[in-house]
């Protein structure tokens, strides 16, 4: 999906707040590990003439990964790696930034009717286990011309070691690989017309070129991508090869297999994705957003082993999509939709059958430990990996606007369920008493973690009070400076202004800051 920066609601908030706390560990199906946590951090270059017109003559935007502290404490090679990547490829993108505006500059000045020029590079997280860290990178460009241009990249690292992996630790014998992904091609996109397809993949192998082939260590299997023109036109679009563990067992080395358990697998729109079920059976799903005359998208089309269905009522920027196998084998896609002011949606579909939606969540997805600590600033955006339990951040809009966590695990019929009837505010947001006020008590235990009112509390005008838990409803339960905690139930007519005690909360406190 298009991907721009915005100056919204979140990042303003969160800017303001200045602390970031991202929230989260992921932990193993079995014997509750750590599992490495991906962030991912937009960067991006906007250039333009300056005063008086500011023509927009070219704009970039490319994406650096992570890990947050909590997993790269347990995977400190991996953490390291990808610290060792993001800087290459920061400095790979500042050089061809510095490229394009030297082209911009050339184009504008020669009334060409081209700008602006574009550049754009994604990452999706095709696997992160303990054995194995998967990146797909999808990059775009248009630098002039009839059309643009896209191609991905595939970054495959072993979680243990930091070490990025070869073809030829996953594969006994390379050598049968020209065949397998031709084989694999001609299932896929029987109505192609290919160049030499057998030929080129021949060629390649002998003359070592498929040492740099681009590809993914995938849940259930390797995924091999060639860009537009390689092995067909431009029209027939990229090409994915996909040779899945199960039935191929002689051919893989054995090190890297099936992940286990319940996984997620980031993918991009227009896109086919090849996938195996526990059951065994092939199947095939790819996205197509609906786009309308503002830059949006008004609509979806999944299409589910060549049938497609239509998906209406929607309207967003920017949508981050993930196939999502169950511990017991069913399959949903989950699509976090991004919208105006940064609001975001994270809807479920379900695949079995023709899919269906079955679940909306307000928020996105968050971690509950802190981004890289040698990464002063920046908004860390949480992959959806490890989906057996994730974190949800939700706007709140009681008392204050801030965010909150909550934690999820997917029921029987696929439909995420919240562990906690509350959220837990992600940063320190306080306010500070101009009067004195009387609130319930509360007190938490391992029982009742939702908190037990207790007796009135009055508390002093000019204490400072934190923001702790809410149910987004009914209650903000605020912290004390003595640790102790109170529940701040606002007066039931939810008008504006709102009021405490027949009191306006701005004349109540100092520090009430509403957005959106």
């Amino acid at each position: 999906m298009k991907k721009e920066f915005a100056s919204g609601l979140r990042t303003a908030l969160l800017t303001a707040a200045a602390a970031v706390i991202m929230g989260g560990a992921a932990f193993g199906a079995e014997g509750g590990d750590v599992l490495p946590q991906v962030l991912l951090n937009s960067q991006w270059d906007w250039y333009s003439t300056g005063e008086p017109t500011y023509k927009d003559l070219f704009h970039n935007q490319y994406e650096l990964a992570r890990l947050d502290r909590e997993s790269a404490a347990v995977y400190p090679e991996l953490d390291s790696a990808l610290k060792d990547w993001s800087a290459e490829k920061q400095a790979d993108e500042e050089n061809y930034n510095s490229y394009m505006h030297e082209l911009a500059d050339d184009y504008n000045a020669n009334g060409a009717q081209v700008l602006p020029l574009k550049g754009q590079s994604d990452l999706y997280v095709r696997r992160a286990d303990e054995k194995v860290l998967s990146l797909l990178e999808l990059s775009s460009s248009y630098e002039g011309g009839v059309h643009g241009m896209y191609g991905f990249s595939g970054y495959n690292f072993d979680s243990r070691t930091g070490e990025k992996l070869t073809l030829d630790s996953v594969f006994r014998n390379t050598e049968d690989l020209p065949g397998l992904i031709a084989g694999s091609l001609r299932k896929t996109y029987p109505e192609k017309s290919f160049f030499s397809l057998d030929e080129t993949l021949a060629e390649d192998y002998a003359k070592g070129r498929y040492k740099d082939w681009n590809w993914t260590l995938d849940p259930n299997g390797v995924t091999f991508y060639f860009a537009p023109y390689y092995l067909a036109s431009y029209a027939d679009g990229a090409l994915e090869a996909f040779i899945p563990f199960r039935g191929n067992e002689s051919i893989f080395t054995g090190v890297f297999g099936e992940q286990t358990g319940a996984w997620a697998m980031g993918m991009p729109d227009y896109f086919t994705q090849n996938y195996m079920k526990s059951d065994g059976s092939w199947h095939t799903l790819s996205l197509m957003g609906t786009p309308d005359s503002y830059d949006a998208y008004v609509g979806l089309t999944i299409e589910k082993d060549g049938v497609q269905t239509a998906v209406a009522d929607l309207w967003y920027y920017e949508a981050d999509f993930s196939l999502v196998h169950a511990a017991d084998g069913a399959s949903y896609l989950y699509a976090m939709y991004t919208a105006e002011n940064d609001y975001t949606t994270i809807c479920v579909y379900d695949l079995y059958g023709t899919p269906y939606k079955i679940a909306g969540i307000d928020g996105r997805y968050d971690s509950r430990s802190e981004g890289p600590e040698d990464v002063p600033e920046g908004q860390w955006k949480c992959v959806l990996s490890h989906p057996e339990r994730f974190t949800v951040n939700s706007i709140i809009q009681y008392l204050s606007t801030c965010f909150g966590d909550r934690d999820y695990v997917p029921g029987a019929d696929g439909v995420p369920v919240p562990q906690t009837s509350y959220y837990e505010i992600d940063y320190p947001r306080t306010v500070t008493l101009k009067m004195d006020l009387t609130f319930p008590g509360v007190e938490y235990s391992a029982g009742n973690p939702e908190g037990k009112e207790t007796a009135e509390v009055t508390v002093k005008s000019g204490e400072v009070l934190r923001f702790w838990r809410t149910d987004r409803e009914t209650y903000m339960d605020l912290k004390r400076e003595d640790g102790s905690a109170v529940r701040c139930r606002l007066d039931q007519d939810q008008r504006w202004p709102f009021r405490i005690n027949g009191v306006d909360i701005e004349e109540a406190f100092d520090g009430i800051m509403f957005a959106g």
